[in-house]
């Protein structure tokens, strides 16, 4: 198997400024704040429900949103899925080595709660791509440059997330199996 992940990280979404996702996480879902990062005309807010982590990035701002995303997409969607592995690095030579395109190849990034090395990675299902993470000495709340946000705790009705599903292009299935 090539680059194996540990576990999901979390899942991105890009929205525009102004759009209740994040509200409506924490209202509907019972979705907690865990940390908070704003850079750059980008608001970008990390939420938890037990096991699973969205990151909802607000707005449009000059720069990039997170760690070498492509904030221009056409609709608000998910867009980046974050996993966990052991060496990033490694993880990215092997994909990269299938064919695999490397928008940004790893990069280590720091804050006072240690360090992290990611990398992008694209994915055959059109805006999607990918982050391998490697950030097993990390001791900060989510990712270095964020910040703890202090919430109540409260009911968190989802625990983890069990699937994916990706909508396509008609035709599209044989490339995303390969």
């Amino acid at each position: 198997m090539a680059a194996p992940a540990l576990r999901l990280c979390h899942i991105a979404f890009h929205v525009p400024a102004g759009q209740p996702l994040a509200r409506d996480l924490q209202r509907l879902f019972g979705f907690q704040p865990l940390a908070s990062r704003e850079v750059d005309g980008w608001r970008q807010l990390a939420l938890r429900s037990g096991d699973a982590v969205f990151l909802v990035n607000e707005g449009a701002g000059s720069g990039e949103p997170l760690y070498g995303l492509d904030p221009r997409h056409a609709v608000p969607s998910a867009t980046n899925l974050c996993f966990d592995v052991a060496d990033a690095g490694a993880a990215t030579r092997e994909l990269a080595a299938l064919g695999c395109s490397v928008p940004v190849p790893p990069v280590r990034v720091r804050d006072a709660q240690g360090a992290a090395t990611y990398a992008v990675v694209s994915s055959p299902a059109g805006i999607l791509s990918l982050t391998l993470l490697e950030r097993a000495g990390y001791r900060g709340p989510f990712l270095p440059g964020f910040r703890p946000v202090s919430s109540a705790p409260g009911p968190g009705w989802v625990s983890r997330v069990d699937h994916l599903t990706l909508a396509c292009t008609p035709g599209s299935s044989p490339t995303l199996l390969r």
